[in-house]
């Protein structure tokens, strides 16, 4: 029995398109280096002709190179290759979710994440671990709110102060800073300023058991300066001295009082059984200490 061999006409896709030419109705026509088939119509040029449908095309064809296996998906790394990637049991989790609300249940994301990035609001919780935060605010202050009805509980700001690192923290050792409220301002040469102004919480020895004395650095900065200078500090035992180096020509550091022309009549608001109210009085020249009552101090 003779044998009857059928041959499609066939070349390569680039001089398919450089002849386009026109198939006959039902006319099958091979592409020699890329696998694909194109039918003619009698009537439409190579170009315009499209590929038959049940061909594998080049991307069908890059994933039918791979090896299929557990736990991978596909993915192309050209217009004409694809490779296989690992999908770890988490990211099936993920891929299975059928909302964005369950897919931040899966990953573990709070409320947090649908808020407006203008009206954030943390409740009951904290944020920790943060390298800086910068508030920026172009009108009112910011501030700090707290609701209670126990008097000893305020609208607290809290510094801390460690030695060593996040993991292995240490003590504190004499001289160091716990925290304080810095001040700084725009500079005309468009930049910000030093920390021009400051209240320091410094330790006053190193922090050992219940060794943990601290005391109160106030500094500002000199008119036409631009470094602060410690200029007051509160002692750890309540002490209140100037950091102004004496002398007799001096002329900043010192403590001013209420100075008036008169003797004080007036009755100190405040005035524990520990402390007193100072007062000067310039027409006549007497100093007085109030203790109860005014007491003068005549000056020569």
């Amino acid at each position: 029995m003779p044998t009857v061999k059928f041959q499609l006409r066939r070349d390569t896709a680039a001089n398919w398109a450089s002849v386009n030419p026109t198939l006959g109705p039902g006319e099958p026509a091979l592409e020699t280096d890329t696998g694909k088939v194109k039918y003619g119509n009698g009537a439409t040029a190579w170009n315009s002709l499209p590929y038959f449908a049940g061909d594998l095309g080049t991307a069908l064809m890059a994933i039918k190179a791979l090896t299929p296996a557990a736990d991978r998906y596909v993915y192309f790394t050209s217009g004409s290759a694809a490779a296989l990637g690992t999908i770890t049991a988490f990211g099936r989790s993920l891929l299975d979710d059928a909302d964005a609300a369950t897919a931040r249940g899966t990953l573990g994301l709070g409320t947090i994440t649908t808020q407006a990035a203008n009206n954030v609001a943390i409740t009951g919780g904290s944020a920790s671990g943060l390298t800086a935060l910068g508030i920026v605010e172009s009108g009112d202050n910011f501030t700090v709110d707290q609701y209670s009805n126990t008097s000893a509980v305020g609208a607290n700001m809290l510094a801390r102060r460690a030695r060593g690192t996040s993991g292995s923290p240490t003590g504190v050792l004499s001289g160091n800073v716990l925290g304080g409220i810095y001040g700084a301002g725009w500079r005309d040469t468009a930049v910000w300023s030093n920390f021009t102004a400051s209240v320091r919480a410094v330790a006053a020895e190193d922090f050992v058991g219940t060794a943990n004395g601290t005391q109160l650095e106030f500094a500002t900065t000199s008119i036409g300066a631009s470094s602060r200078s410690t200029r007051f500090t509160i002692s750890p035992a309540g002490s209140l001295y100037s950091n102004v180096t004496p002398s007799t020509t001096m002329t900043t550091g010192f403590v001013y009082i209420p100075a008036g022309a008169g003797v004080p009549t007036g009755v100190p608001e405040g005035v524990g059984t520990n402390q007193v109210a100072m007062y000067y009085d310039r027409t006549n020249n007497h100093f007085y200490i109030y203790n109860g009552a005014w007491k003068k101090v005549a000056l020569a």
